[in-house]
């Protein structure tokens, strides 16, 4: 008997994200509560105590409400230090970070290098994608996110390629 009346609470909950209950989103309109049903009458007068206590837990969700807010914000600072807005244009030459996942299944072993390249940007799909100008031979995809490149400082002659073609780069 207790799970209906727990499944009915929580469907007429409000959803903080959409600021609207499931019945109402579903249905389109929030269903009548017992309280919803009781009137009072026009002479009812509310309690000093009971207005008090609605007055905290009022105050109460004031509060709460904006520590959550201040937690938000604290977090998407801290998340923020550790974005990398490093912008890059056509032509630059990168070296990529290795993700085991983005190559050939059971073609990665531990001791490859780390990283792959130089290779050109050959064009910038976004604020944080870009396709890479990739020998047909590696078999991945050519575009990359801004998290896995890095601004290729040093000469351009080709690399040597001592692990089935990937360059070890020193600063990684």
């Amino acid at each position: 008997m207790t799970l209906p009346l727990v499944e009915f609470a929580h469907n007429n909950a409000v959803n903080r994200s959409t600021g609207k209950s499931h019945f109402e989103i579903i249905d389109g309109y929030s269903p009548r509560t017992p309280t919803d049903l009781i009137t009072l009458p026009p002479n009812a007068r509310v309690s000093q105590p009971t207005s008090t206590f609605a007055l905290h837990i009022h105050d109460l969700y004031v509060e709460i409400h904006h520590k959550i807010a201040m937690s938000n914000d604290n977090y998407k600072l801290s998340v923020d230090v550790h974005c990398k807005d490093t912008f890059f244009e056509v032509g630059d030459f990168v070296i990529d970070h290795v993700r085991p996942e983005r190559l050939p299944k059971n073609s990665y072993k531990k001791l490859h290098a780390r990283a792959m390249g130089p290779y050109q940007i050959f064009r910038k799909l976004r604020f944080n994608a870009y396709e890479l100008d990739l020998p047909d031979k590696l078999g991945i995809s050519l575009i990359f996110n801004v998290e896995d490149l890095t601004l290729h400082q040093g000469t351009l002659e080709p690399p040597s390629l001592p692990f089935g073609g990937f360059y070890r780069y020193p600063s990684l």
